[in-house]
């Protein structure tokens, strides 16, 4: 029996190592389904057979051939080459899960296949933005076998190497699919729990800080302006985005706090960023410039407005063109 199991994997190993050079991508999509169908009929037919060993080694050829970013494809999108998993790469992990299980990972002694598949599955659904997925991914672990040792990360396509464990990686993807299904109040639990279990020290790249500025945007939802503006001011204390100092600018406003309300919003409109995307912050200082009685430079504002919307062909209500004719900028700025 020991000799079936060794020449089974040996087989997999060669039909996954088909050259991939000159396949169409019609030809790759059949290769990894016949891969598929290999390693799942021989597990099946051979189940009773299979050490703790062999499994093992049938997680680790299936990972690094199938779900491993190493061996993606390239394709031409556009006028780019991406990266794209094989087919069938989401239900390889599912087949790891089902014939191993998790490790305990915690004290980073153990080289688990089960969380690598996992993980590695996960991060391509967050960046797809797929949240349905990615909360059934989160699922099939537990985040308390994670490990907190920072490893380093190069996306598929590219980029300067990221570093992140695993833990924090669970709870970042699982909040952010919480706060993209509109599960806020889960979302502030997971992510208070994450601040408050995992030690500063072991979060990378910024990413605690990004937690408590995702866990604001769930308390802004909820409208719960207070502990959203305090994660905000917190975000801001190793942070400077547009983004950020709006939001709070928009929870003074509401508070009726109009001076802090200001200043946030003018420190905003002088943060880098793109001034067609800034039009929910200039509607903000029309707001609180109407307020102030800056009737004149209100429609300094509301003619910006206006040029961002005409160049981008947005509707614009007959109020923001009334007021916007009030005042003409200088012709030669580009509003693009």
């Amino acid at each position: 029996m020991e000799a079936i199991i060794k020449k089974g994997l040996n087989e997999l190993r060669t039909l996954y190592s088909k050259d991939e050079e000159n396949l169409e991508q019609e030809d790759l999509d059949k290769k990894y389904e016949l891969c598929e169908n290999a390693f799942t009929s021989f597990y099946n037919n051979h189940r009773s057979e299979f050490t703790q060993e062999d499994k093992e080694e049938l997680a680790r050829i299936i990972y690094d051939n199938h779900i491993d970013s190493i061996n993606w494809a390239k394709i031409n999108k556009g006028n780019k080459t991406k990266k794209v998993p094989p087919k069938g790469f989401y239900d390889a992990c599912l087949f790891i899960t089902k014939i191993l299980e998790q490790k305990d990972r915690s004290k980073r002694v153990y080289r688990c296949y089960y969380t690598k598949a996992v993980m590695d599955t996960l991060r391509y659904y967050n960046d797809l933005k797929v949240p349905e997925i990615v909360l059934e991914l989160t699922d099939l672990l537990d985040p308390t076998l994670l490990s907190t040792y920072a490893e380093s990360y190069i996306h598929p396509n590219g980029g300067e190497p990221k570093y992140f464990n695993e833990k924090e990686n669970w709870y970042s993807f699982r909040s952010n699919a919480l706060l993209g299904l509109e599960e806020y109040e889960e979302c502030i639990d997971l992510l208070t729990e994450c601040i408050n279990i995992i030690p500063p020290e072991k979060f990378s790249d910024k990413n605690r800080d990004s937690m408590i500025y995702r866990r604001g945007k769930a308390y802004l939802a909820l409208e719960d302006y207070n502990n959203a503006l305090n994660d905000f001011i917190a975000f801001t204390e190793n942070n400077i985005t547009w983004e950020v100092y709006y939001r709070i600018a928009h929870i003074y406003f509401i508070k009726d706090k109009i001076e802090e309300s200001l200043s946030y919003a003018l420190s905003s409109a002088l943060i880098f960023g793109a001034i067609e995307n800034k039009t929910n912050l200039y509607k903000l200082i029309v707001n609180i410039l109407d307020l102030k009685g800056e009737r004149e430079l209100a429609d300094k504002h509301c003619h910006l407005i206006w040029a961002i919307k005409k160049k981008r062909n947005n509707y614009i209500s007959l109020e923001l063109e009334q007021r916007a004719n009030k005042y003409i900028l200088d012709e030669k700025v580009s509003y693009k």
